[in-house]
């Protein structure tokens, strides 16, 4: 079974033809730009088709059933859809959310709910929210709360990551400045009110960037546009960060994804800029391509997807935990079909997240998983299992 993972679509995406791409089970269901809806649930390459309600600026983030892949639901952060039949819940609009945030939508389950219930977790860069969705009630499924306060947050990052001990309860992880992180305790009692706040010992840079964490979760990286990457160790019992450091050369940190081994950590100087990797086994920097390279994502085929700004192709890393230029990196390794445009997505619960955004109309073809770590899901035994152990 494969985590949830938060993908962003940025910009105006218009499509042209259908395209394939990965698979996946929490992965199945991509939705962003204008219509877009990538489908992974044929097993084998995905299929892309245009037909969905959503017209994402920027974010969105999709709830598939993590057993059988059944797309449930999707939004852009201000409204919720249908992904059965792509009608607006009931009380499903209105939610706070700018389409100008990276990270400005993601979905979780409820812990210890039916899968027709979760929580969305959306921000205007000023503040962030949540709401809770029911598909059981109504026609379309409604929107049972809205627009809850969460906190103040000044950034356009969230990233999501399971409970190291209690299974189903996750860390929602939200960024106040660039100073410090805060994690929520999501669990059967619900959202917590009483969050875990660390420092990150940065100073300075922009809200833009992202939080992404390592398939096993004992990592976080953090890119901070106008200042660089950082990386910081994760407790997933107490939700703490540690250990901040700044990493490589780059001073411009923008989209971030790790390789599934977690030895490597690819990085963007900044919106449309070039691409670099950072391998921890030798504390090395290695630039691999540019410019005009954005936001990364980690796909359910082991391959790392890059936007291009206007283009109708994204650039792939095929090999992303070999070092260097061994990990075969192509500026235009995919074709999509698919342009005027930019996307992060947000899949799933998590997926895609990716699961973050920010973009404006004609910024490219962008398969960025912001929020690599995304909505993982528990073993039989009821403990969580790592995203990399569900990677076919």
């Amino acid at each position: 079974m494969r985590s949830l993972r938060n993908f962003m679509f940025m910009g105006t995406l218009v499509c042209l033809s259908l395209f394939t791409l990965a698979q996946g089970n929490e992965y199945d269901h991509w939705a962003f730009g204008t219509g877009v809806h990538m489908d992974f649930s044929g097993g084998g390459a995905p299929v892309v088709s245009c037909t969905l309600s959503i017209n994402s600026f920027e974010a969105s983030a999709v709830w598939s059933n993590p057993a059988n892949g059944d797309f449930i639901a999707y939004t852009d952060g201000a409204t919720v859809y249908n992904g059965q039949n792509n009608n607006t819940l009931s009380n499903g609009t209105g939610l706070t959310a700018n389409s100008s945030s990276i990270e400005s939508a993601l979905i979780l389950p409820k812990p210890g709910a039916t899968l027709d219930e979760f929580y969305i977790f959306h921000n205007n860069i000023t503040n962030a929210y949540w709401s809770e969705a029911d598909m059981s009630i109504g026609a379309n499924g409604t929107v049972t709360s809205k627009n809850n306060f969460l906190q103040a947050t000044g950034t356009e990052r969230c990233g999501t990551a399971p409970h190291g001990t209690f299974c189903p309860a996750y860390w929602m992880m939200i960024t106040s400045g660039n100073d410090s992180v805060t994690a929520y305790l999501i669990d059967t009692n619900g959202v917590s009110s009483t969050p875990v706040t660390t420092a990150t010992g940065i100073s300075g840079g922009s809200a833009r960037g992202n939080i992404v964490f390592s398939e096993d979760f004992t990592k976080m990286a953090m890119s901070v546009e106008n200042s660089g990457m950082y990386v910081c160790d994760f407790d997933n019992n107490t939700g703490q960060t540690s250990n901040w450091t700044s990493i490589g050369t780059v001073t411009n940190g923008f989209g971030s994804a790790w390789s599934p081994d977690g030895t490597k950590l690819y990085y963007t100087s900044g919106y449309g800029q070039y691409l670099f990797q950072y391998n921890f086994t030798n504390s090395t920097q290695t630039q691999l391509g540019g410019p005009g390279l954005s936001y990364l994502a980690l796909a359910p085929d082991g391959k790392i997807y890059i936007s291009k700004y206007g283009q109708t192709s994204l650039g792939v890393i095929n090999l992303p935990n070999a070092a260097g230029t061994g990990c075969n990196f192509q500026i235009s390794g995919f074709s999509s079909g698919v342009h005027d445009g930019e996307f992060t997505a947000a899949v799933g619960g998590d997926p895609p997240t990716g699961a973050s955004a920010s973009a404006s109309n004609m910024r490219s073809v962008s398969a960025a998983m912001a929020l690599a770590a995304s909505v993982p899901s528990c073993s039989a035994a009821g403990l969580p299992t790592s995203p990399a152990s569900r990677m076919a």
